[in-house]
C-alpha cells in the first residue's frame, strides 16, 4: 500500500489516518509524460487523478475549432471532482500539460468516501470552489486582456505551481490559453523574449525575471494567486498530515 507520507497531492497527505487507509487500497500510481489524455471529452469519468507533480489542463474546443483552457489541476488539488455527484461524463478535454506523476482513484470509490461527511468532502468542498473561481476569472481575463498580459500571468500561475523557473510547453497548449490559434503564440513568446522577461528553446521556457513578468500580467494574476494561497493556508490549517 502506498504511504501517505511519500505522495505530493495536498490533498491526500492533508487526510485522517482512517480516511487515507480507505482511499490508499484502491490507490493506482501514474506517470504522466507531456500530452498524455486524462480524460476526453464526453467520455465517462471512471477515475479522479490527484497529481502529486506537474500540471493538468482543461480544454473545451469550440465548433470553430479553436481550444481554450478553463482550467488547470496541480498537486494541491484533483481533476474529475465533478464526478462526486454523479456518473457524468467529462466536459473538457483533459491533458498532461507540465509532465509529473500522480495517483487514480475510481470514481465509485470517491462518491463512496464523500457520502461518508468526513475531511475529504470539506476538503473537496472547497477546492470546487478554487477551480470554479479560476474558471470564471479564465472567461473574463481572456475576454478583456491582451495577449501579453494574459500570457504573462498564465506563466507566473505555471511556475507557482510547479515551482520552477523552466518547463516544457508544448504550443497547443500556450494556444489554448490565450484562447486562440497556434500561429499566434511565436508573436506573443517572442515579444516577453526580447524584452529578456523570457528564454525559449524549441522544448523549454524559462522565466529569467519574474518581477518585470508580474509587471507586464494583468490583475488576474494576483486575484487566483491569493485565491490558491489561502487554499494552501485552508489545507494547512485542516491538515491531519501523517508526519
Amino acid at each position: 500500500m502506498i504511504e501517505q507520507k511519500t505522495i505530493g497531492n495536498r490533498i491526500l497527505r492533508a487526510l485522517p489516518a482512517e480516511e487515507w487507509s480507505r482511499l490508499a487500497v484502491h490507490l493506482e500510481p501514474a506517470e504522466w509524460p507531456l500530452g498524455t489524455l486524462i480524460h476526453e471529452a464526453g467520455e465517462a469519468v471512471d477515475f479522479v487523478a490527484f497529481p502529486n507533480s506537474g500540471l493538468l489542463s482543461a480544454i473545451l474546443k469550440s465548433e470553430q475549432n479553436v481550444n481554450v483552457e478553463i482550467g488547470l489541476a496541480g498537486a494541491e488539488g484533483l481533476d474529475g471532482v465533478n464526478a462526486i455527484l454523479a456518473d457524468v461524463p467529462s466536459v473538457p478535454r483533459v491533458t498532461v500539460q507540465v509532465a509529473g506523476d500522480g495517483l487514480h482513484l475510481p470514481a465509485a470509490v470517491l462518491r463512496d468516501e464523500w457520502r461518508r461527511g468526513a475531511a475529504l468532502q470539506h476538503f473537496l468542498i472547497g477546492y470546487n470552489d478554487v477551480a470554479a473561481t479560476q474558471s470564471a476569472r479564465q472567461g473574463l481575463c481572456n475576454r478583456l486582456h491582451t495577449t501579453e498580459e494574459r500570457l504573462s500571468g498564465w506563466l507566473l500561475t505555471i511556475q507557482d505551481r510547479v515551482g520552477g523557473d523552466s518547463f516544457a510547453l508544448a504550443p497547443a497548449f500556450i494556444a489554448a490559453m490565450l484562447g486562440g490559434r497556434v500561429s499566434g503564440v511565436p508573436v506573443a513568446l517572442g515579444i516577453l523574449q526580447q524584452a529578456g522577461v523570457i528564454q525559449r528553446t524549441v522544448e523549454t521556457i524559462e522565466i529569467l525575471d519574474r518581477e518585470q513578468l508580474k509587471a507586464s500580467a494583468c490583475e488576474c494574476y494576483p486575484i487566483l494567486s491569493d485565491r490558491f494561497k489561502l487554499w494552501e493556508q485552508t489545507l494547512s490549517a485542516t491538515s491531519y498530515e501523517c508526519v
